[in-house]
């Protein structure tokens, strides 16, 4: 599921209200209002900057608190990155509950304050790919095949010609090396999956 509008979603008054309540920070007023001022821009938090994940974090900690209990009833596991929902299961009663589940969350989201971005909401079971925030999670942890192989063609295309292009726009190094260092880390988290399921049969 995706959150329609998520960054915008939370205005001036929702981040002044929660520092100013929430039982962890409860801040004066006018101290409450200073960080809604810094953080926000024309009355809402700016996507893009630094502060409004940790921010939107906070504020919808009560929606994942309220989606884990309906989690926990349907035995679900939920995650969630910023405006991206994912719940998982490999309970088969799930096929027949499905509308009912999806409506049961949808209605939280709403109490939350927050919206379902309906257009991007889909059940995918394991015979297809199931993609979670652009990365394959099927059988384990991957980078789409067609993300390997344009990093692969902008660095050749770097060495033939000293240039390369992303999205038609010319490339930089630094660009390069991080879309090298993003598929390592993934290739470095499995390789430790793999070492730690290889001990398991080891010591049974």
């Amino acid at each position: 599921m995706d959150l329609e509008d998520f960054f915008h979603t939370i205005h001036f008054g929702r981040v002044k209200g929660f520092f100013e309540k929430d039982s962890t920070f409860k801040v004066p007023p006018e101290v409450a209002l200073i960080i809604a001022q810094l953080t926000c821009y024309k009355g809402v938090l700016p996507q893009g900057a630094p502060t409004s994940p940790i921010i939107s974090n906070l504020i919808g900690r009560i929606m994942d608190l309220r989606l884990l209990k309906i989690c926990k009833k349907y035995k679900l596991n939920y995650t969630r990155y910023a405006d991206d929902l994912t719940f998982s299961t490999n309970d088969d009663s799930f096929i027949e509950l499905n509308d009912k589940i999806i409506e049961d969350i949808k209605t939280e989201i709403r109490k939350s304050g927050f919206k379902v971005n309906d257009k991007k909401t889909r059940v995918q079971n394991y015979r297809l790919r199931q993609d979670v925030t652009n990365l394959t999670v099927n059988k384990k942890l991957n980078v789409k095949k067609t993300y390997f192989k344009n990093t692969r063609a902008m660095a050749h295309h770097l060495y033939k010609n000293q240039e390369f292009f992303i999205d038609d726009k010319l490339g930089s190094i630094e660009q390069l090396e991080g879309r090298f260092a993003f598929i390592n880390q993934i290739d470095k988290y499995n390789n430790k999956i793999l070492k730690l399921k290889s001990f398991k049969k080891k010591i049974h």
